[in-house]
């Protein structure tokens, strides 16, 4: 449960940036076109992260990466609101791609080796949960959007990457042995 707990709000925000960003940049003067443009940017992102936070978290650990990458994603977020209305503002959703989808993989990893129910269940959970609950939670966000506008919804997407960050955290002080838990897996497996 901490686990989803912890990929739920980043999962809002990610789904509310996808959706909502062609139609953001579209409001503001851009073609639909450089709106797919900008969510492609976030997804080469998606595609190039991961790769070297799962480096960084073999030393690390899981939940201490996700945990950076989560709050890594905030600035990016952030920066790329402020700075919406110029094209190259395009490669800050890299950024924001490279580190939340980065910290979300890993949070499928912590579910991987959480305790609690059999693996499919917790599986489902974060995948399934994550998503499905992001759905859901954008469905609502969409119809606010009706009538105050894409912009002040896209605002709010830094502080569900922020809020994910700090539950990471939260979850690192409740159960300290998991920043040292990659590591201790990686040791048993050396061979002698």
């Amino acid at each position: 449960w901490k686990v989803l707990l912890i990929g739920i709000p980043a999962g809002i925000s990610t789904t509310v940036v996808l959706q909502l960003t062609p139609t953001y940049l579209n409001e503001l003067g851009f073609g639909l076109n450089f709106g797919g443009f900008s969510t492609a940017m976030f997804g080469w992102g998606s595609a190039v992260g991961p790769f070297l936070w799962a480096a960084i978290a073999r030393r690390r650990g899981d939940l201490t990466c996700s945990a950076w990458a989560f709050l890594l994603s905030f600035p990016f977020m952030a920066l790329y609101m402020v700075f919406a209305s110029r094209t190259a503002a395009a490669w800050l959703l890299f950024g924001v791609g490279f580190s939340s989808m980065s910290a979300y993989i890993l949070t499928i990893t912590l579910a991987r080796e959480a305790r609690g129910s059999n693996l499919g269940h917790r599986m489902a959970m974060i995948v399934g949960g994550t998503w499905g609950i992001s759905m859901i939670a954008f469905l609502a966000l969409a119809a606010v959007a009706d009538y105050v506008g894409t912009g002040p919804i896209l605002k709010l997407t830094p502080a569900g990457y922020l809020l994910s960050g700090v539950l990471s955290f939260w979850v690192l002080r409740q159960h300290p042995e998991s920043a040292r838990c990659r590591r201790a897996v990686m040791i048993a497996e050396t061979p002698a």
